[in-house]
């Protein structure tokens, strides 16, 4: 524990170089119990179960799981002061300002939204920033609630080396139909990187996944 914190202090010291936030990276596991876990898991399994499809589960996750029904304590892995199942919009808005703009979504019935923050309102470090709203938890919709944020980093910024140094060896590697490779982790994170697998391009963080 006291290595992986080690770790990930040198990735912000990595993004305080850029002008970044640099506020405390935390992991919050909770399970899933009951029809919930069980939907959470069937879904989960499905998809984990083939290397291939773990793309395919990334670029859904952000939406499915709006569908599934998680404990009311659920949340993920934090990144730049956002933990996924916790922050709200207000929260959001104090570290980044508003948005670049904002779109708005109907999702089962339900009213969910993005923001969207690039150009000069990208966080340092990143030349783009997305961050989804609308979450079911313990049977509530809280739609003020992140379930998700993508972080679209600088090129040399996260070279794969950064990212197992900060999150240690992923549970699962594929790759996308495009051939760019897809490192997944149960926690709530998945980091998708280039085709030769040094770079990564894209930052997924969302609520813990079950085992």
């Amino acid at each position: 524990m006291r290595s992986r914190l080690m770790k990930k202090a040198h990735l912000r010291r990595r993004l305080s170089s850029e002008g970044a936030s640099t506020a405390p990276f935390r992991t919050s596991p909770q399970g899933c119990a009951g029809e919930a876990g069980a939907r959470t898991a069937a879904l989960h399994l499905d998809l984990f179960a083939q290397p291939a499809e773990v793309f395919q589960w990334a670029a859904k996750l952000a939406g499915l799981v709006l569908l599934l029904l998680l404990p009311v304590v659920a949340s993920g892995e934090e990144w730049m002061g956002v933990a996924p199942g916790k922050t709200d919009k207000a929260a959001v808005r104090a570290i980044f300002g508003p948005p670049t703009r904002e779109v708005t979504k109907k999702e089962e019935g339900y009213d969910t939204s993005e923001w969207i923050y690039e150009g000069r309102k990208a966080p340092a470090g990143a030349t783009r920033l997305l961050v989804q709203f609308g979450l079911l938890t313990g049977g509530r919709f809280r739609g003020e609630v992140v379930r998700a944020l993508t972080y679209f980093p600088k090129p040399n910024i996260f070279p794969r080396a950064a990212i197992l140094d900060g999150w240690g060896t992923p549970d699962k590697t594929g790759t996308d139909p495009n051939g760019r490779v897809v490192l997944f982790y149960r926690r709530g994170f998945v980091a998708t990187l280039d085709k030769d697998g040094r770079e990564t391009l894209e930052m997924l963080f969302t609520v813990e996944q079950p085992e």
